[in-house]
């Protein structure tokens, strides 16, 4: 089977967990032996960089595939644009014809069976309805709150940013255009059902699944040093994921033998690095792979996550389960479903305090949990299985 994935961001632009799902099923489709493509943005540059090099690719006789297709926007560098740019921006969105042409002439060539579509903010938002009249079987997971709003951040305490006037009308456009999707996926309840109580799902099939897992491989750590004691945090480096507050929660907590690395980058990671280079315990290793980021995180005793977004289901916290690392949380969105079904510390978001008081209890192993958890029915290829039956695809 022909297999289209569809999100707005890819491989070298990717920002976060949902590119990392996007990548595991794509591997995990064509492990199965069903032919896959994606189509994603990027800014003007990088299209000619990569065709460029596909040029060269092909001068020096390289006949690898590449079937991936990019389609021109400014949505990886939209956050710096200000507000009302932004705004008019997705507004334009919402009645441009010029993404679903080139999304159109791309299905048309490769005749996908199935499209596992993503974050689609960034398209148009036409593209459900392109879908729709080339009756192509549609699956539509949720990652964030994208079909709510089109930053995709609920943040703590700024809640009722889904109910401005904006964004019920943004709304109500989603509602009407992404009405004849066949299945939507959601990988925690509380994002499905913030959006079922918007009106959305009405008629359409949904399914709830944490996202699948797969095995990495890791190499013999030694972790039973008390003088060793290692805290991570896995993510995008700016003031709404907690980074800032995790930091100082660490210092006024944590003894000098203790350490805390900090992977990922964004917006603050310069300013960060400037403020807190004098503590050599706080490590900022910047941007790795997956594969290094799996790594370092099985080196670490605690996982941190203080983000104040309402996450839907942060990847970092899968990784930690099956790692059998401990996890300390914020209690806000699908973190609270999957702490309280497997285990960790939930803490008030953007609470120094009670940051603090979890950390020092994951110093003392207070929170530390006996044996790993069960986690077999999100292996990805018994995922894959399940995905494609919801549809009856296999």
């Amino acid at each position: 089977m022909k297999i289209a994935l569809i999100n707005n961001l890819y491989h070298n632009q990717k920002r976060g967990g949902a590119e990392i799902i996007i990548e595991k099923l794509k591997h995990a489709l064509e492990e199965k032996g069903h032919d896959c493509f994606v189509i994603s943005t990027a800014p003007k540059k990088i299209i000619e960089n990569k065709i460029n090099n596909n040029q060269r690719k092909k001068e020096e006789k390289d006949i690898s595939k590449n079937n991936d297709y990019l389609i021109n926007s400014i949505y990886y560098n939209l956050h710096k644009f200000p507000y009302i740019i932004r705004l008019l921006w997705h507004l334009y969105k919402q009645i441009e014809n010029r993404s679903v042409n080139k999304i159109k002439s791309v299905l048309k060539h490769e005749k996908p069976d199935l499209i596992i579509s993503h974050n689609l903010t960034g398209f148009s938002i036409k593209i459900y309805k392109l879908i729709e009249d080339l009756n192509i079987s549609h699956i539509h997971y949720l990652h964030d709150i994208q079909m709510l709003h089109p930053s995709g951040r609920m943040i703590y305490e700024k809640e009722n940013i889904i109910n401005s006037f904006f964004a019920r009308l943004y709304q109500k456009i989603q509602k009407k255009y992404s009405q004849k999707v066949d299945l939507i996926v959601s990988p925690s309840k509380w994002l499905l059902k913030i959006h079922q109580d918007k009106g959305f799902f009405k008629n359409t099939k949904v399914w709830q699944k944490f996202n699948p897992i797969e095995n990495i491989n890791i190499k013999n750590i030694n972790k039973n040093s008390k003088s060793n004691f290692t805290f991570i945090y896995i993510g995008q480096i700016d003031k709404d994921k907690g980074v800032e507050i995790m930091i100082k929660s660490f210092l006024k907590t944590a003894n000098n033998s203790a350490k805390l690395r900090i992977i990922g980058d964004g917006k603050d990671l310069k300013t960060l690095k400037q403020k807190y280079y004098k503590h050599k315990n706080i490590i900022f290793l910047g941007r790795l792979s997956y594969q290094e980021s799996m790594q370092k995180l099985a080196e670490a005793n605690t996982l941190i996550l203080p983000s104040l977004i309402y996450e839907n289901s942060p990847t970092a916290l899968f990784d930690a389960l099956k790692l059998n690392i401990d996890i300390i949380a914020t209690n806000l969105g699908g973190n609270t479903e999957i702490i309280k079904k497997y285990y960790g510390q939930l803490i008030k978001p953007n609470n120094i305090n009670a940051l603090s008081n979890a950390i020092s209890n994951s110093l003392n192993s207070i929170n530390s949990h006996k044996k790993p958890v069960n986690l077999s029915d999100l292996q990805v290829d018994i995922y894959i299985q399940e995905l494609l039956k919801q549809l009856h695809l296999s």
